[in-house]
């Protein structure tokens, strides 16, 4: 059950992945965007502990980069939770995410957990914290930025054709570190599936 494998590969925090086909809702929401990296480049290694518990442990070289520029490495802690009725996931990474120095540490707390009462139906939350250090700390500022956001979401296998989704979330970005202003945003997705066949 031992994993270990190098190179690049998606983040393991997040509900939704980087394919869109493969999420509940077409569009990505609001976490997947802002409050989350996309992927990594570096090492990853996964055990299981027992039938239901996972851990895993990666050192890469941050955020949506396959180069460093700085000299620390970020560690990511990520565990998965998995019975019958229920997934729990949580994920941690932290590291020197500043430009070329490496002061200022940027740290993620993810979790989901995923509800799966029968075949057809499933229900998500997705909470994220985040923050990141400026490497120069002006006078009297620390300059610790900081965003959270949590998310909901649910899907209906309506027919064997058919499906419904729905997502809600909320998502504050605290000194506008993330989407580049200060502000809180709360968004609400409806998708409609319809597979006409296998593939399309």
């Amino acid at each position: 059950g031992f994993e270990l494998d190098f190179g690049k590969f998606v983040t393991s925090a997040g509900a939704e992945v980087i394919e869109s086909k493969d999420n509940w809702n077409y569009s990505r929401s609001l976490l997947f965007s802002w409050a989350i990296p996309y992927y990594h480049f570096g090492a990853r290694a996964s055990m299981p502990l027992s039938k239901t518990e996972t851990i895993g442990v990666q050192v890469v070289n941050g955020w949506n980069n396959v180069t460093k520029t700085n000299g620390g490495a970020t560690v990511g802690l990520t565990s998965a939770f998995v019975k019958p009725k229920y997934t729990w996931n949580v994920n941690y990474y932290g590291g020197p995410e500043n430009t070329n120095t490496s002061n200022g540490m940027r740290n993620l707390f993810d979790t989901t957990v995923l509800l799966t009462p029968s075949a057809k139906f499933n229900v998500y939350i997705n909470y994220d914290y985040g923050q990141n250090r400026d490497a120069i700390e002006a006078q009297g500022d620390k300059k610790l930025n900081h965003w959270q956001g949590v998310a909901g979401a649910a899907h209906l296998q309506t027919t064997a054709k058919t499906a419904l989704s729905a997502r809600g979330e909320w998502f504050k970005d605290y000194q506008g570190f993330a989407t580049g202003t200060a502000q809180e945003l709360k968004e609400v997705t409806a998708t409609y599936e319809y597979k006409w066949v296998e593939g399309l």
